[in-house]
């Protein structure tokens, strides 16, 4: 399970912090492992759930997708509704890729 904190400063900075435990099968990592990354000078993103294998995919596309546009909600929204639907995708090829071999 992941745990994060959020709060809001009186000048209206959000602060986070998450656990770094990263669990696969019956082992564990906390070796190196950072949950949250910035994607744009006003958004960061938390990894988290069972199957992340997209995730540096989805990271670094989405600060790609976002270098100089506004920090705008729907802005960000958008362009991670379109990176979740290609993860998506490219989960798929490999499954299907692993089924023809």
């Amino acid at each position: 399970m992941t745990t994060c904190i959020a709060a809001i400063t009186q000048r209206y900075f959000i602060v986070t912090a998450s656990d770094t435990r990263l669990s696969f099968g019956g082992s564990y990592s906390t070796d190196g492992v950072l949950k949250d990354e910035g994607i744009h000078r006003e958004w960061g993103a938390l990894v988290a759930g069972n199957d992340i294998s997209q995730a540096p995919f989805v990271i670094e596309e989405a600060k790609r997708l976002l270098r100089g546009k506004s920090g705008e909600l729907n802005v960000v929204k958008d362009a991670f509704g379109v990176l979740i639907n290609l993860a998506g995708m490219r989960r798929l090829q490999t499954v299907c890729s692993v089924l023809s071999r």
